[in-house]
């Protein structure tokens, strides 16, 4: 069987984590069964080191250039580390945030042309867990046929979940399960034991392009202010970066403070997770930062530009966790003496490991059912 996983990559650590998980899974359940991603996805290096296939494609001028390589016979393609589309026998779609009308409408055109495809060819298709919607109502017609094409499909929340029936209407297919990141083991390197019990503040360019203006214009102003508080305070912070997009606006948030700060750079998601898990709190604005935080029982703060942040805060019941943008400065220091303050810290900890371990039963029943459409159970 070759499965490929759609939708993931390594810039950003969220989507190398999905890629991550997905492969870990596969194979402790169907090590029989090859994978691949899409050529392009990563440096070739962290493909190699996953030994994944490359689907070959590049799209230029309205051409699949990639479809030259179909003239190689498939045995001397493999050698190369090269698949076609039409070899795969199942797709395994961990996009995080593809498919809203307000992103990009052609994202739905393209995922009802690409499963009504491989539907007729026979193949499993699966939207794992991820956030939905909003949709217009001229994507009625494309989500009929994804709904109709593909065998399941998961919303990371019941916000994505009711953007889609409340359009095409409830299907059994259509179902809700958590992120499934959480299980995935992080790693602590030597180098990143200085951050053992410090602050991490986790940045993101989206709050940027993605937002009205007055979320935009108080976004940094709020990041450094918040550096500035926590630095007064002792916890001595670092900002951590979560997508290669983001160096940027790290060095912009800390341009000015009174306070030598520093920023962190790792190239694998599994560290990432690590130095997460060792941080005594964390105040972050990318969604999967605030994943890795939570699950592992950190407490943490969050800003964000979609309905996913606002319902991730809920699945760990610490709704209050997420911070609006503007907010006053003496709200925003209310919120950080929180964290700040040892004996509430421990509190809102012991609360994320209780509700950790409801979101990971989730997350395994969600995968005994995927398992299960793969192998035809």
């Amino acid at each position: 069987m070759l499965i490929e996983i759609d939708g993931v990559g390594f810039a950003n650590k969220g989507a190398e984590m999905m890629l991550r998980e997905t492969v870990r899974r596969v194979r402790e359940n169907l090590p029989e069964a090859s994978l691949a991603i899409q050529a392009g996805s990563g440096p070739y290096s962290a493909v190699a080191d996953l030994k994944l296939y490359q689907i070959a494609r590049y799209r230029r001028y309205r051409f699949d250039w990639g479809q030259l390589f179909g003239l190689l016979p498939s045995h001397y393609r493999r050698r190369l580390g090269l698949v076609m589309n039409h070899e795969t026998d199942a797709v395994l779609d961990a996009s995080g945030y593809r498919y809203a009308d307000r992103l990009n409408p052609r994202n739905v055109a393209g995922l009802a042309r690409r499963s009504s495809q491989r539907q007729r060819r026979g193949m499993k298709y699966i939207l794992l867990p991820q956030a939905f919607g909003p949709f217009w109502a001229r994507s009625k017609r494309n989500l009929a046929t994804i709904v109709e094409n593909v065998d399941l499909i998961y919303a990371r929340d019941e916000i994505s979940y009711n953007h889609i029936v409340d359009i095409v209407g409830k299907s059994s297919n259509v179902r809700i399960a958590p992120d499934f990141t959480a299980p995935l083991p992080g790693f602590v390197r030597t180098r990143h034991q200085t951050l053992r019990n410090r602050f991490c503040l986790i940045p993101n360019k989206r709050m940027l392009d993605r937002t009205e203006a007055a979320v935009r214009d108080a976004y940094i102003p709020l990041m450094r202010t918040c550096t500035q508080h926590l630095c007064e305070h002792g916890t001595n912070p670092f900002l951590l970066i979560h997508d290669t997009g983001d160096v940027d606006l790290a060095r912009s948030i800390v341009t000015g403070l009174n306070h030598s700060v520093d920023i962190v750079k790792e190239s694998d998601a599994r560290a990432i997770k690590g130095i997460i898990g060792i941080s005594a709190a964390v105040i972050s604005s990318r969604y999967h930062g605030l994943v890795n935080a939570l699950s592992q029982g950190v407490p943490a703060l969050g800003t964000g530009w979609s309905h996913k942040y606002k319902m991730l805060f809920r699945d760990y019941g610490v709704e209050e966790g997420l911070i609006s943008v503007p907010l006053k400065p003496d709200l925003f220091e209310q919120e950080l003496s929180t964290l700040i303050d040892d004996g509430a810290r421990r509190e809102l900890a012991a609360r994320l490991r209780a509700a950790g371990k409801q979101q990971r039963l989730a997350i395994e029943a969600m995968w005994a059912d995927v398992l299960a459409v793969l192998t035809g159970g």
